[in-house]
């Protein structure tokens, strides 16, 4: 396990962003087997989970703005994982769907990342993992 940062900051937004980049490679890591970021595996699941659907609802869903999900999705419609499905909208922009293969990618980062999950929890411990979200919920609130 690495070292915590010593270095300290008043900052709850700086400290939040350590951490946050601290699990961001925790399970990139995990998931490198698999060729996926977590960034990349979280946005097929939640396309599987929505079904076709616009950019601007896949945002929506995942709180993401639209040009960081139309950015995420490059990678994974040159790697066929997702493709362009018929339009769902009244806009007539074409809407996006997880592929076979895409599915299947989610299936090999399954277990990679379950054991990434497990890590965190056992380094936050159970109760301590339950106000973690708590407080995560909160400060999303904020806005």
């Amino acid at each position: 396990m690495r070292k915590p940062d010593t270095r300290q900051t008043p900052c709850h937004c700086i400290q939040v962003r350590r951490a946050a980049g601290a699990l961001t490679k925790l399970y990139d890591k995990a998931l490198e087997p698999v060729g996926l970021t977590v960034s990349q595996f979280s946005l097929l699941n939640d396309i599987r989970a929505l079904g076709p659907c616009s950019k601007s609802a896949l945002a929506d869903y995942t709180g993401l703005e639209r040009t960081t999900i139309i950015r995420n999705l490059g990678p994974l419609r040159a790697r066929g994982l997702v493709a362009e499905a018929p339009a769902t909208g009244k806009r007539n922009a074409p809407a996006v769907q997880i592929t076979h293969a895409g599915k299947a990618a989610i299936a090999k980062g399954i277990t990679p990342w379950q054991q990434a999950q497990a890590k965190a929890k056992a380094a936050i411990g159970p109760k301590r993992l339950e106000d973690f979200i708590q407080t995560l919920n909160s400060l999303e609130a904020l806005v």
